[in-house]
């Protein structure tokens, strides 16, 4: 392994050791350590820390972006389709999407 490898995991390793203390207390440090567990192939410890958190109750709140749309500011929430502009906001962000991939 090269050192900048070595390096690299051990960083990974400390800071997932910090996730999981904060873990205890904020449910968004919980998905985050589960994430962290993912993204560097630890599958077993990712899914044993959404096991932990289903066993204990812990959810994480969903994420609330903002659009301004026709000078106009609108708040929405992941997963919540009661604004009564949605299906608009659904197309732009759309949109913008396909815009986004047609540039990578």
């Amino acid at each position: 392994m090269h050192e900048a490898q070595a390096l690299t995991k051990e960083l990974g390793l400390r800071a997932s050791e910090r996730l999981a203390k904060l873990a205890e207390a904020k449910p968004g440090a919980c998905v985050l350590l589960s994430n962290s567990y993912a993204s560097g192939g630890r599958w077993v410890d990712a899914m044993n820390t959404r096991d932990v958190m289903s066993r204990k109750g812990i959810k994480k709140s969903g994420g609330c972006s903002w659009m301004e749309l026709r000078n106009r500011v609108h708040l929405f929430y992941s997963q919540d389709e009661s604004h009564d502009q949605w299906r608009e906001m659904q197309w732009i962000l759309q949109l913008l999407n396909t815009k986004r991939e047609s540039y990578l």
